[in-house]
């Protein structure tokens, strides 16, 4: 699973390991999240295909298509302004012995209301992996998927790897949400 390997990637390499208090089962560890915001104007409208060109506040053009789930789109004109805040956030935490792997995932698109289109989407993947080799020298963790495929890891620091052993459940869960909001030129 693709999507496996990425959200295993993004939280083992971007915030190590939780590690885990020795009277607890299972600790909250690691969580970190990001916020980006940008406003673009709309350049182009190809309404045939669904595709809308923008231009950002450094001058980049984009074109991308926009999905027929999108209802509202004949509503977006030539200089239109588009917000888009994009969140993502990951969160690790060691579970409780013998916490079986697995992946689930969720994912939802709403719209809002009001004069011009909004709406966002949202997406959760969360997998469960076991610890399968530790090198606290590298600092290194392997770690190995509900289908059997194994990922090794470098650790940012290895204080991430007190507590936590061989056999230990890992859960990762990464979120990622895309809210739109279309104004009138100018504003």
């Amino acid at each position: 699973m693709k999507r496996t390997s990425v959200v295993v990637a993004v939280a083992v390499l971007a915030l190590g390991l939780a590690p885990r208090a020795k009277a607890q089962p299972a600790v909250e560890g690691i969580k970190d999240s990001s916020v980006t915001t940008i406003t673009a104007t709309v350049e182009a409208i190809d309404s045939a295909h669904r595709v809308l060109t923008v231009k950002g506040p450094q001058g980049n053009v984009v074109s991308f298509r926009v999905s027929d789930e999108v209802k509202r789109f004949p509503e977006i004109k030539v200089g239109d302004k588009i917000s888009a805040k994009y969140t993502e956030s990951i969160a690790i935490k060691l579970q409780k012995p013998g916490t079986q792997t697995g992946t689930t995932e969720a994912s939802g698109i709403s719209a809002g209301a009001g004069a011009k289109p909004t709406g966002m989407a949202a997406s959760q993947t969360t997998v469960i992996v076991k610890v399968a080799a530790i090198d606290k020298v590298a600092p290194s963790i392997t770690v190995t998927t509900a289908d059997g495929n194994s990922h090794s890891f470098r650790v940012k620091d290895v204080k991430n790897l007190e507590g936590v052993q061989v056999g230990d459940a890992i859960s990762v869960t990464y979120t990622e949400a895309l809210a739109i909001d279309v104004t009138g030129p100018g504003k």
